[in-house]
């Protein structure tokens, strides 16, 4: 997963969708690594939240009201010349057989947001997926 960038070129990619524009020198990390590198007199983002998340249940699955399934990427930093990207959201994946899923909580992969403040502010990371699919027979 491709997370944004610092202020200008081109975007990265992440599997869920596409990432802010960003610099060689401020790219965002994809899910589970690092956010971008703020500009000159800033930090770096956080490091990366996002990876894979898999269930494979057979019957039910229940999420409870407060219940929360997360995969987001982290935030990029802030600098005084330019924020750092965020990085890629990750991926959920939920698989249930002879059952049903009954969510009444979150369940989220979203991408980090750039660090820093417009014009120089770094870009987003990408979406993460979310799949939730009844399988055949285990």
């Amino acid at each position: 997963t491709g997370g944004g960038g610092g202020p200008s070129a081109t975007a990265g990619k992440n599997y869920g969708g596409s990432g802010g524009a960003g610099s060689a020198a401020n790219t965002g990390g994809g899910a589970g690594n690092l956010g971008g590198g703020a500009g000159p007199g800033g930090i770096s983002g956080d490091a990366g939240t996002g990876g894979l998340i898999m269930f494979i249940v057979k019957g039910t699955f229940t999420l409870g009201n407060n219940g929360k399934i997360l995969a987001n990427g982290s935030n990029g930093g802030n600098g005084s010349a330019g924020g750092g990207g965020g990085s890629g959201g990750g991926r959920i994946i939920i698989l249930y057989n002879q059952g049903y899923i009954n969510n009444g909580g979150t369940i989220s992969a979203n991408g980090g947001i750039g660090g820093g403040t417009s014009p120089t502010k770094g870009g987003d990371g990408g979406a993460g997926s979310i799949t939730i699919k009844e399988i055949g027979v285990f």
